[in-house]
């Protein structure tokens, strides 16, 4: 049963209260751009994040890349800080988009970026289902389930199945039906 199971994998995430390494991220592009809409730009924004979770700055628990933002689940390791990791992961992609392009500097990145400590398991949970059902309700896909090119849904419905997939987002996806 999908419930159960939900139920056992909050049980095994280890997530402490006051001490939390796992974060949720949302960073837009400046002005709000869909500059992810080109699809190499969106695969370059994440072979970068893919650099830096293979560099062992992070685990990259789940991802969603949108037209003009980008949404985030990661847990700290190498590095301990959301802004090094973000200064990181934006100097890295605006110095190869530079170099991919003749333009002169442009600005990538809002300077407002919105990060919250995974303090539950609830909560955890809620920012995964959050992350995973964005291309759907912005009507990029047409069902919740649906493979998008710039998340990492396919690996979740894998890893532990639709129902599992469909009891999350029931139990933790706003407006979701």
């Amino acid at each position: 049963d999908g419930i159960q199971y939900l139920i056992f994998c909050m049980s095994r995430l280890r997530v402490q209260s006051a001490e939390s390494n796992i974060v949720f991220l949302s960073c837009a592009t400046f002005q709000h751009r869909p500059i992810f809409r080109a699809f190499i730009v969106g695969e370059l924004l994440l072979s970068v994040l893919t650099f830096y979770q293979r560099r062992g700055d992070y685990l990259l628990h789940t991802y969603c890349v949108m037209p003009d933002h980008y949404h985030l689940v990661l847990e700290l390791k190498k590095v301990r800080s959301v802004s090094r990791i973000l200064n990181n992961v934006h100097s890295a992609f605006v110095t190869t988009m530079e170099g991919k392009s003749n333009k002169h500097k442009q600005r990538y990145w809002s300077r407002h970026t919105w990060d919250v400590w995974i303090r539950s398991e609830e909560m955890y949970w809620q920012k995964v289902a959050y992350t995973l059902l964005n291309p759907w309700r912005a009507g990029l896909v047409k069902s919740p389930l649906d493979p998008y090119a710039f998340s990492n849904i396919l690996e979740w419905r894998r890893k532990h199945g639709d129902e599992f997939m469909l009891d999350l987002f029931g139990r933790f996806g706003r407006r979701w039906k």
